[in-house]
């Protein structure tokens, strides 16, 4: 869910890979998209020079609901593969109930 808690480097260079080619694509394009004299304004995540993001202690009340669900049998860990969604699948009727 979030790189920061990976302590694989092969996953943390890949994910610093790709991150790069999307900051990259995502400039190009909104760099297009600007009129003359405009300026872009963008909101992200970093690490600290102690490793920590900032956003912990939400990112852990989200697994931690995230496991309560699939305890629940709300959310699967498979994939669903047909619609495209990602590891967690939300069941429609699992999910209003528990909202």
């Amino acid at each position: 869910m979030q790189v920061a808690y990976s302590h694989d480097a092969n996953a943390c260079a890949a994910f610093a890979r790709q991150a790069a080619e999307d900051w990259h694509a995502f400039l190009v394009h909104r760099a297009d998209e600007l009129r003359p004299g405009g300026q872009l304004v963008v909101l992200t995540m970093a690490k600290t020079d102690a490793d920590d993001f900032g956003y912990r202690l939400v990112i852990d009340a989200l697994i931690g609901a995230l496991m309560d669900l699939a305890a629940e049998g709300v959310v699967s860990s498979k994939g669903n593969r047909e619609d495209g969604d990602p590891d967690l699948r939300a069941h429609a009727r699992g999910v209003r109930g528990a909202v």
